[in-house]
């Protein structure tokens, strides 16, 4: 009786094993088979600048990419380029059956000809504390960036990123070396809101974007939180500037996205965020000031 009883043992307990095994493995695929791996190289380019469509998908046999212009392609990883600027959602199609987008913003290409005029690409209009960046346009190999009234040369690059503490109306100017005159740029600075302003609905707005960036981070639907972010806050621009730390930007896209891969590797952790509103009444936001911590 006892050596049945361990016949018994010993064809169940494989078999059990074995419909275990089994069983994972067909959670693991299907899981894999929901979900779509795939990657772009840049969301914010110019009109003709290549971008690089690449999918990963686990079992993907199929692939359908539709570049949002009337072109598309089945290849698995593909090469492209937007003939015109704009806003174009490149939806991908795997197997027939899921599917997935990215939002692609294709800007006019400034075309630096041999004798093109020196001037300066940047806002008319930011804020106290505000990073902004000012491009130097044109034909010349020295450029001397001031950006206040004491005539001390600031920077010497083609591009320079600066702020301003306070508000006002300050007027840049840029010498290079095919230059007789400075060129010059006014820009005026408004006064920044801070999250302690006395208004308790854009402290809520901080709060709840703080929220969602760092759920993220932990792991939870990257489509969801981001999607509430860029539809209740951003107006649908996924291209809004999010300051990291005072020191680096990425737009929103791409700061997202970010999070999502830190968050795979270490912990990260939204300590504060603060905004600045274009529309206040409506509670649009021009950009997002974001303090983190990594470990």
């Amino acid at each position: 009786m006892k050596n049945k009883h361990s016949l018994y043992l010993f064809l169940i307990i494989p078999g059990v094993m074995g419909l275990i095994a089994l069983f994972i493995y067909a959670l693991r695929s299907f899981a894999s088979e929901s979900i779509i791996e795939a990657d772009v190289s840049k969301t914010l380019v110019d009109v003709n600048e290549t971008i690089y469509f690449s999918d990963s998908t686990y079992n993907a046999e199929e692939w359908l990419w539709e570049f949002g212009d009337g072109n598309s392609s089945i290849e698995q990883n593909v090469s492209y380029k937007f003939q015109k600027p704009g806003k174009y959602k490149v939806r991908l199609k795997v197997n027939n059956k899921m599917e997935n987008t990215f939002l692609i913003t294709v800007n006019s290409k400034y075309h630096e000809e041999e004798n093109q005029m020196v001037s300066i690409h940047a806002p008319d209009v930011a804020f106290e504390g505000e990073l902004i960046l000012f491009e130097g346009v044109g034909n010349a190999q020295q450029w001397r960036w001031e950006f206040g009234k004491t005539g001390i040369v600031d920077f010497r690059s083609k591009s320079a990123v600066y702020s301003y503490s306070e508000p006002g109306t300050y007027k840049i100017q840029i010498n290079t070396e095919t230059t007789k005159y400075p060129v010059s740029h006014q820009i005026q600075i408004l006064p920044r809101y801070h999250e302690d302003d006395t208004n308790d609905v854009l402290a809520g707005i901080c709060r709840e974007i703080q929220e969602k960036l760092q759920n993220i981070v932990d792991g939870k639907s990257f489509n969801a939180n981001y999607n509430y972010i860029l539809n209740k806050y951003l107006d649908n621009n996924p291209d809004k500037i999010v300051v990291v730390n005072n020191q680096r930007y990425n737009d929103f896209y791409s700061y997202c996205q970010g999070l999502r891969i830190v968050g795979r590797n270490n912990k990260t952790l939204i300590e504060k965020v603060t905004v600045e509103l274009s529309d206040r009444e409506g509670k649009k936001i021009s950009k997002i000031f974001v303090s983190q911590l990594e470990s």
